[in-house]
């Protein structure tokens, strides 16, 4: 369960401003970069809602290339609990394609996070033409991953609560 801490308003001339960040502008993010020629690998660091992680992914392909999304996910099973550092191996298979605006990935896997005690599958199809994702390459690969990630480096302020 979430820890959650009571906001408190300031007033700054006409506007209100809570102590805490809104869930529209939560921090989530990545950068991609890797390849593969037979055997490979990707990085991959960002944010998810405020969790910092790193992503080693390693296997077979072909293929490669660099991205920027502001739409990140850590893999594997929803986080439900934030507050914490933890540790996510998983394999997958996934086939992507970027050029600039465009995106288009297919992914499916299972995952486990040990700092949960969870494990899942996770993935499906996911397509995006915005403005915000950059990125050039093509790749298809099968290929066992290790992700860390950090507790939560920011607040989040929801209806009058901030959730940690």
């Amino acid at each position: 369960m979430a820890k959650q801490v009571t906001v408190q308003a300031t007033q700054q001339g006409e506007k209100t401003t809570p102590p805490c960040r809104t869930e529209e502008d939560r921090d989530t993010w990545a950068l991609t970069l890797g390849g593969y020629d037979v055997l490979g690998f990707e990085l991959q660091f960002g944010q998810d809602q405020g969790n910092n992680f790193v992503t080693l992914r390693f296997g077979f392909g072909i293929g490669g290339g660099i991205s920027y999304t502001p739409y990140a996910s850590i893999p594997g099973p929803a986080l439900e609990n934030r507050n914490q550092d933890g540790f996510v191996l998983s394999a997958s298979g996934q086939a992507k394609f970027a050029a600039g605006p465009l995106s288009a990935k297919l992914e499916g896997g299972a995952a486990r996070n040990y700092a949960e005690g969870v494990s899942g599958p996770y993935g499906g199809p996911n397509f995006s033409f915005r403005n915000r994702t950059l990125g050039i390459g093509a790749s298809g690969s099968i290929a066992g991953q290790a992700t860390y990630y950090t507790k939560r480096t920011s607040y989040y302020a929801n209806q009058g609560t901030c959730h940690l």
